[in-house]
């Protein structure tokens, strides 16, 4: 018996790693669930464990781009830009 590795990931960005296949891009018939430390992902991307993140803070207005995943607003006049569409946008707000 003979195993084949290939590696081809396509990655449209610098300084960047793909996990899994997303249906349709190199090659791909199907997209596939990655899990780390579990074995039994049940969404795109499943972490059993802590995830580190930067956190932003904002008390006043505020643009959110690629870099701030996580946004805590705290005070009645937090203003919130958000990307231009077509932009990706994986971000978690909290309103506090």
């Amino acid at each position: 018996m003979q195993l084949q590795l290939v590696l081809s990931a396509q990655v449209d960005t610098s300084n960047a790693m793909v996990l899994g296949s997303i249906a349709g891009v190199n090659g791909a018939t199907s997209s596939v669930k990655v899990g780390i430390g579990t074995t039994i992902p049940l969404s795109r991307m499943d972490v059993n464990g802590s995830v580190g993140a930067e956190i932003l803070v904002a008390s006043s207005p505020v643009t959110l781009d690629e870099t701030n995943y996580t946004t805590i607003l705290t005070g009645a006049s937090a203003v919130v830009t958000l990307p231009a569409p077509g932009m990706p946008v994986k971000k978690n707000l909290c309103f506090g």
